[in-house]
């Protein structure tokens, strides 16, 4: 009889994926006395990126304001490569959704505090969180939506900024997991810039109806990320509400039904633009093409859905 074989988790390399610093009001809001109302959200995630290697993430995203005028606005990504073999899927996604959070968060943590520190205020300190009650929350959610991805933590009400305490996450709200906020530009382009000012860098043009995931709003500006994880700030009044889709696979099947066995009415390749409808039970979103119509595809298949 074969010996079975040994799990494997090893860590191979801890590092920030991303910090920005925004101070948009600087330098008059250094000579403000009242204490801001600060909103964090976190979201977390993996990707496999290697024949039993991954990497997963944490971003934090704190925004501070005094009444209207935006304070500071801190995001980090903290991520780490890890070693993760011989296990099944259900042990793997616990290791990926519980485990790996608990490594990175304590970075995560320092790097927060310490941006906040070189950025002219009071350290920013988020308290402990317990990765294995929203794990257990998150699943408890699929089983009734039938939700194919992680989702981020939702926002939580903006609290009071004290210098050198915790700020308290409450992600077990009545409502359920929250989940990434998509929009589209409008009937227009617009232009992306790296700072909430139309005075800062151009980046890049993104095209009429072209769907971008929201970051976070401050006054007058959205920051988003597009489906190649570029990330800017566009004008707010750039988005619209309608909400358009890509494809991200090399090709879909959009099928006359929500069902893997339904015919299948037409397929588009990836990077082809198609307006959402809705989201369906089972990872279903249904969609429509100009010309070719209505129908239903996976969301796996699609960004911004």
């Amino acid at each position: 009889m074969s010996e079975p074989i040994a799990p494997v988790f090893t860590i191979d390399k801890l590092y920030v994926k991303d910090l920005s610093v925004e101070i948009p009001n600087a330098p008059q809001i250094y000579l403000e006395r009242e204490q801001p109302k600060v909103d964090l959200q976190i979201q977390n995630g993996a990707a496999q990126i290697g024949d039993g290697v991954y990497e997963a993430f944490l971003t934090a995203t704190i925004t501070a304001k005094v009444g209207d005028k935006t304070m500071f606005l801190i995001e980090v990504t903290q991520a780490g490569i890890f070693q993760i073999r011989n296990l099944g899927k259900e042990d793997l996604d616990v290791v990926l959704g519980v485990g790996c959070p608990n490594i990175l968060y304590p970075y995560l943590r320092e790097v927060v505090s310490d941006a906040g520190t070189r950025a002219g205020f009071m350290p920013v300190i988020l308290a402990p969180m317990n990765f294995e009650a929203l794990y257990m929350r998150r699943l408890s959610c699929r089983a009734r939506s039938a939700a194919v991805a992680m989702s981020p933590i939702p926002r939580i009400p903006s609290l009071p900024y004290v210098a050198g305490f915790a700020l308290a996450l409450a992600w077990c709200g009545a409502n359920g997991a929250g989940a990434p906020q998509f929009r589209s530009v409008g009937d227009e382009p617009t232009i992306l810039y790296d700072a909430p000012s139309s005075k800062s860098k151009r980046l890049f043009v993104l095209g009429a109806g072209y769907p971008v995931e929201v970051i976070v709003a401050v006054e007058g500006w959205t920051k988003i990320r597009d489906s190649g994880g570029s990330i800017g700030w566009i004008d707010a009044k750039s988005l619209t509400a309608k909400r358009n889709v890509v494809v991200r696979s090399p090709l879909a099947e959009v099928r006359a039904a929500a069902d893997p066995g339904a015919k299948v009415a037409f397929k588009v390749a990836r990077g082809v633009m198609l307006e959402w409808m809705e989201t369906l039970p089972g990872g279903w979103v249904r969609v429509r093409h100009a010309e070719a119509g209505q129908g239903y595809v996976q969301s796996s298949e699609l960004w911004g859905s």
